[in-house]
């Protein structure tokens, strides 16, 4: 992409969601440089409800990450569905994003259009590590969704003792049913997970 720095086509440029997005998308570290310095807004949404930050993590850029955040970017603006920067670096596992981005002030609890936090999305994901990091930043452990699900209900599905075990050790609750009538454990019966179901209902807080 060609980079206009003078007259109306620069204005023209810095008025559309495209440069920035793209920029990030494609790694453009000089030309995101560029554009922010012209004053392209750094948390203008694209067509598809995305900011330039939600797209850097997506991305897994840690520089860009850092250069958006040191430049304006809304550490908790919501994007599409309602979803955050920290949602998406938890759900894929990236813990040096996700520190990151707690380090800017990202809200741990913030929910999504379904009600999921960044603690659903890390136990979904089943990423341990991503896990202990938001239980240890104050995560609700046991937030409900919009179905009544906790994380709990959410490991049960995914049916891995490693995000499981985090959990358990925080003191979620095995005794809070979702909107079906069921606990993580029964959860977990239903969906075969049968050792996790064992030590749901043996471990965990009742």
């Amino acid at each position: 992409m060609k980079i206009i720095l003078y007259g109306t086509l620069l204005y023209a440029v810095l008025l559309t969601a495209a440069p920035i997005h793209d920029a990030v998308k494609l790694g453009r570290y000089d030309q995101l440089q560029v554009l922010i310095a012209n004053g392209a807004r750094v948390n203008v949404k694209n067509e598809e409800g995305q900011t330039p930050l939600l797209l850097a993590v997506l991305e897994k850029d840690l520089r860009l990450t850092r250069y958006l955040l040191d430049h304006g970017a809304d550490v908790n603006q919501q994007a599409t569905h309602l979803q955050t920067p920290l949602m998406w670096a938890a759900y894929t596992g990236n813990v040096k994003l996700m520190t990151l981005l707690l380090q800017k002030g990202a809200k741990v609890d913030i929910k999504d259009d379904g009600g999921y936090t960044a603690l659903h999305s890390a136990v979904f994901g089943a990423h341990r590590d991503a896990v202990k990091l938001l239980i240890e930043r104050g995560s609700d452990i046991n937030a409900k969704n919009g179905d009544g699900d906790t994380p709990m209900h959410v490991a049960a599905r995914v049916g891995d003792e490693d995000v499981v075990w985090p959990l358990i050790r925080a003191g979620a609750s095995n005794r809070i049913k979702n909107k079906q009538g069921m606990t993580p454990s029964q959860v977990a019966y239903e969906e075969d997970n049968d050792r996790v179901s064992l030590i749901m209902k043996k471990k965990a807080k009742r």
